[in-house]
């Protein structure tokens, strides 16, 4: 390589000390703001030292995330993978009558591990800001549809319908993760509405935002069960909840620039008649968000 000016013995040493600390993770500033192509050396090896650094500290808080991830893992599938494997032990000694319905048992216990796996996983990403969204022109309806094909099964399984009021509506998300989010919020509805009975989901936009809002048929939610909701492992009102979902659902709408909004409805404790929650899933306009519209934890 040419220099134009050749350094000198001494000032070639200090480079070589400089880049032996950077190397070792310690904090040295080589820039040199003269002209030459010497000057331009020490930049372009600041540049890449640098670089290869901030991969290295990516690297390592991905690993710190998946670390986080997979102990949470381990510890809320203790109870459903028992209860999988109890079923194991007792096919042995089923009866006739009792055979058919354990591997039905079974199949839905060893779903919920893989939805509650992939949850975890998938919430460790999104707070950790890890997760790429992708918007594109899609409409409230194609949104709907894949949260509706997630949870068919659990609609059918308790015999419960959807009710979709209202058109499909244009919006610009992530239609995966969106469709993911809704997904997490019908699962709820499907846990605290009475078998037999209607979930409804009504689509409405204004100037700030377009909405996909979830009504199930439950007993409402009291005032001490609101600011739980969306704590990990703890606001799940259901015996059969992990209190995952509305968590997972809350990161996936912020993520991009969203939010969940919920109204407990009219709770039994209140006198006044059963109504069921509302969860309202909110898609600001490109135009309209603002740290005032939109604030995240």
């Amino acid at each position: 390589m040419q220099f134009r000016k050749h350094p000198s013995g001494k000032e070639v040493s200090e480079l070589s000390a400089a880049v032996r600390i950077l190397i070792a993770g310690g904090e040295i500033d080589i820039r040199d703001h003269r002209e030459g192509d010497w000057a331009a050396l020490k930049n372009d090896i600041h540049a890449l030292v640098r670089s290869k650094g901030g991969e290295s500290k990516y690297s390592t808080d991905q690993k710190e995330v998946m670390e986080r991830a997979l102990v949470d893992i381990a510890h809320q599938i203790k109870t459903p993978l028992t209860g999988a494997m109890l079923m194991l032990d007792l096919l042995d000694q089923a009866t006739d009558s009792q055979r058919p319905e354990l591997p039905q048992q079974l199949s839905i216990a060893l779903n919920r591990i893989d939805w509650l796996t992939t949850s975890l996983l998938n919430l460790a990403r999104l707070e950790e800001k890890l997760v790429e969204f992708h918007s594109q022109n899609t409409t409230t309806g194609a949104v709907i549809t894949q949260a509706r094909v997630a949870t068919e099964p659990l609609l059918a399984a308790n015999q419960q319908r959807l009710v979709i009021v209202g058109e499909s509506l244009p919006l610009t998300t992530d239609l995966r993760w969106s469709g993911e989010a809704l997904a997490n919020v019908f699962k709820n509805a499907v846990e605290h509405s009475p078998p037999g009975s209607a979930i409804k989901i009504a689509g409405s936009t204004n100037a700030l935002y377009t909405a996909i809002a979830v009504t199930d048929s439950g007993p409402g939610i009291s005032r001490d069960a609101l600011p739980h909701l969306f704590q990990r492992f703890t606001g799940s009102r259901s015996e059969r909840g992990f209190g995952i979902g509305l968590p997972l659902a809350l990161a996936i709408m912020r993520g991009q620039r969203g939010d969940v909004t919920v109204d407990g409805g009219r709770h039994d404790d209140g006198g006044r008649g059963n109504q069921g929650a509302t969860f309202t899933l909110k898609f600001y306009h490109s135009t309209s968000i603002t740290e005032e519209t939109v604030r995240f934890p």
